[in-house]
């Protein structure tokens, strides 16, 4: 799914373009997207995917438009649990309200989606947040960040990616924050010294099948390069989250988004990498 062309200036366009079986969509053409998804865009997203299959790898361009993950939820006929990794827990309003969807806000809508049983976030250091509902703890009692340390996604409008925190990673993200619908998954936090996604506790004790969502800006800088603040995430670690959750699991679909264009100053060593993760991502995911 293309909209700021950062897989053509990977080259990674190239590279799913040569598989008959992948489909490429354009929205580069298409306004009101950019971060915030006004109504008339998502109607022609929405349109666009119709014919399209869930149970599939979706590349959804940077976090910039990680909202899509929200509008592929849509498309579900039977519930999921959704496991979220990402260096933000996306669940702030966006600041314009009313039926705007935002990268920073589309856990919103995934809690508000009857199909959507239980959400698990990992952040970028590797710590697993188990789900509790909003009946049982209201988003407004989570001690978040301070905006100073992190970029409210809810704001992004308003800053370009230069203001929008380093690239490197951010130690704050070790607080628990309430995501999920229902009960704890059982997850539990990781030890200090490796934070090691194998001792999780996530091993696919679940029985629904599992939606997967990944931010490359839970990686560190070593293995993505993204115009917001990162993890601290090796790829091997990533894999070990994904490979411990959907143990005894059937995937629903996965979507992966992340980057940096060079219109946000990525370089040619930035694209490189982000092209190299892309593809052993690929060869990963393509195993469930």
């Amino acid at each position: 799914m293309n909209f700021s062309g950062v897989f053509a200036q990977e080259g990674w366009d190239v590279f799913i373009s040569s598989k008959e079986e992948n489909v490429s969509l354009d929205f580069t053409g298409l306004s009101g997207c950019a971060s915030y998804c006004d109504s008339e865009a998502q109607s022609a997203i929405t349109k666009a995917i119709a014919p399209l299959p869930l149970n599939a790898i979706h590349w959804i361009d940077t976090g910039d438009y990680h909202y899509l993950s929200a509008i592929w939820l849509r498309k579900l006929m039977a519930p999921v649990d959704l496991l979220l990794i990402d260096n933000h827990p996306d669940n702030q309003a966006p600041a314009f309200g009313g039926d705007i969807l935002s990268c920073g806000s589309w856990v919103l809508e995934a809690k508000a989606n009857p199909l959507v049983k239980n959400i698990t976030w990992f952040n970028g250091s590797g710590e697993c947040v188990s789900g509790m509902g909003p009946e049982e703890r209201g988003l407004a009692e989570v001690s978040l960040p301070a905006a100073s340390s992190l970029p409210a996604r809810s704001a992004i409008s308003e800053t370009g990616p230069e203001e929008r925190g380093p690239s490197e990673a951010t130690t704050e993200f070790g607080f628990c924050q309430s995501l999920g619908k229902n009960k704890s998954c059982g997850a539990a936090g990781l030890d200090e010294q490796q934070r090691s996604p194998s001792k999780s506790g996530m091993t696919g004790e679940g029985t629904l099948p599992l939606y997967l969502s990944v931010d490359l800006d839970a990686l560190s800088a070593d293995y993505a390069r993204t115009n917001w603040n990162q993890g601290t995430l090796t790829l091997d670690g990533l894999f070990q989250i994904l490979s411990n959750a959907t143990q005894g699991r059937q995937i629903a679909g996965i979507d992966i988004c992340g980057g940096k264009t060079i219109e946000q100053g990525a370089t040619a060593e930035d694209l490189s990498i982000n092209l190299h993760t892309r593809m052993a991502l690929l060869e990963y995911c393509t195993k469930f």
